[in-house]
Formats: structure tokens, sequence, C-alpha cells
């Protein structure tokens, strides 16, 4: 179940749901209730469930080299600005 909280001028969602939870915040409420709903369904048809165990699985070695080609070109110091 979908736990719904008004902080200042956003909504805070929580998702659990089978040992697993989610969160996530919107401005506005019908945009956090169906965002709710719809993770609700992905964790119970097991959509999500391949993302995590894909990140489970991954080494430190997969997680530097992901590093380096995707964030490191961006840095301002590699002149690609």
């Amino acid at each position: 179940m979908a736990t719904l909280r008004k902080r200042g001028d956003t909504w805070h969602v929580q998702v659990r749901r089978s040992g697993q939870s989610r969160t996530r915040s919107f401005t506005h409420k019908t945009d956090a209730e169906v965002w709710a709903r719809k993770t609700e369904r992905a964790i119970d048809t097991d959509e999500l469930r391949g993302t995590f165990e894909r990140l489970i699985n991954m080494t430190l070695s997969h997680l530097l080299k992901r590093y380096r080609d995707e964030v490191i070109p961006q840095k301002r110091s590699t002149g690609a600005f």
C-alpha cells in the first residue's frame, strides 16, 4: 500500500510491497497517486525484479567502467564543454 504525505509544497509517496520499497516526490497529488498505482502494479507483476537483480549482479569493475564511459566525459575538466 502506498503512503502519501504532504511535505511543504510537494507530495512524498512511499510504496512498500513484497519486501521492496520505492519513494518519490511530486508537486501534484494526482501525479503521486498515479505513480503509486503504477509502481504497486509493477512490483506485483515482477516488472521491477529484473532491474533489481541486474543491479545486485553488477561487479565493482563493471560500475567503474560505466562511470568512466558515461560520467567522466560529462565533467567540465575533460574539455567536453
